[in-house]
Formats: structure tokens, sequence, C-alpha cells
């Protein structure tokens, strides 16, 4: 809520009122029939393990890439040293006196 001289401001969500709505209404008790079974005391282990995979080797060797800029990181390159000389163009042209 916000005050200006006699204005008063208030900004009211419908989603929070909802929400307080729900938090203030009684518990619903679940039927004793729907309810789901309760879960077992433990879970089951696995009396055998599946064998692990061999890895698969690649019968040629990965090819290394190299770091070279390619046209569309110099095209980026070029726009942002642009943009940076024409906003310290601009500047110089706002604040010359």
């Amino acid at each position: 809520m916000i005050r200006i001289g006699q204005a008063v401001l208030a900004l009211e969500e419908p989603v929070a009122v909802a929400l307080a709505e729900l938090e203030a209404a009684p518990d619903e008790a679940l039927p004793s029939e729907g309810a789901p079974p309760p879960p077992p005391a433990q879970f089951p282990t696995p009396k055998v393990a599946a064998p692990l995979a061999t890895p698969v080797r690649q019968s040629e060797p990965r090819r290394v890439r190299r770091n070279r800029w390619s046209g569309a990181d110099a095209a980026v390159a070029v726009a942002a040293a642009s943009i940076i000389a024409l906003s310290a163009a601009g500047l110089y042209w706002l604040l010359r006196g």
C-alpha cells in the first residue's frame, strides 16, 4: 500500500486472496476405502545384477577442433565494436559543452 498525499494506492492480488481462503478452509477427511495402501516396510533387493556392458571404441580418432574465428564470430565482434564506438561518439556529442 502506498500513500501519496491524500490518495492511497493498494494492490489486491486475486491469487493471494484465493490462497488465503484455501488455507482458512477446514481440512477434508479422506474416506477409509479411498485411501491408498501403506507402503511396504522394505523394498526387495535384486538377487542377480546385470553384467556391465563393455564400452565400444571408435575406429577412427576424434578430430581436434582448432580455435579459429568463424565469419559469425567476426561479424559479432565488428557489430559490438561499432556499437561501442557510436556510443562513445554520442557521449562526446552530448557532453561537449
